[in-house]
């Protein structure tokens, strides 16, 4: 499997991951055999996708890469953690955030069942008034606020999005999410390669 799941409190997580690490502060990075490691001397990073240039080290220097994947990079010196989606989000990114407590993984399962279910959410699904991730219009539901929060079946669990990154300081639990890099940044810096990767991905 390619599960991760970062975490301050197992009260939140259900799902059982192959292996845990240990990254102070009472949090766990909890991720599956297929996840790649790369355990440096001044980072750890975690990462599953592809990238159309460059390597999986190269998170450490920046977190603008060129690829689909999913990225955790964990700096040891600030104890600083980036959560990073890229900007096709073909691996979706959710985290949960309250009272202190969070969960950051790419799997819904993952999530404990001692959260609460958005029945809005689910009332939209069975009534197919939904296309994708994105909840679409419908009578008597806040369809704006939903859109730009994005939401899924568990309340207070949101998707991160696509080009994004969030930033947690482990310690003093400050925290902040912004764009990694722009759609028309990787058009611009793509190699005939890549483009030919990309598109064949696309068509999936």
């Amino acid at each position: 499997m390619i599960n991760f799941c970062i975490t301050n409190s197992d009260h939140i997580k259900k799902h059982n991951f192959d292996h845990k690490i240990s990254l102070g502060h009472d949090t766990v990075l909890y991720h599956d055999s297929m996840v790649e490691i790369k355990d440096l001397p001044k980072h750890l990073i975690a990462f599953c996708g592809i990238l159309w240039e460059g390597q999986i080290e190269d998170f450490a220097d920046s977190d603008r890469q060129n690829g689909q994947y999913y990225a955790v990079l964990f700096n040891k010196q600030s104890n600083t953690l980036k959560v990073i989606s890229d900007f096709l989000e073909d691996f979706p990114v959710y985290h949960y955030i309250k009272d202190d407590k969070f969960a950051i993984t790419n799997s819904l399962l993952a999530f404990s069942s001692a959260l609460d279910i958005d029945e809005k959410w689910i009332g939209l699904a069975q009534s197919g008034n939904y296309t994708d991730r994105l909840i679409q219009p419908h009578e008597g539901i806040a369809t704006d606020k939903y859109l730009t929060d994005n939401i899924t079946p568990i309340k207070d669990v949101k998707r991160l999005g696509p080009g994004r990154v969030m930033e947690i300081q482990l310690g003093t639990g400050k925290m902040n999410t912004y764009s990694s890099v722009s759609y028309t940044h990787h058009r611009a810096h793509e190699t005939k390669a890549n483009l030919g990767c990309r598109l064949l991905l696309e068509k999936k």
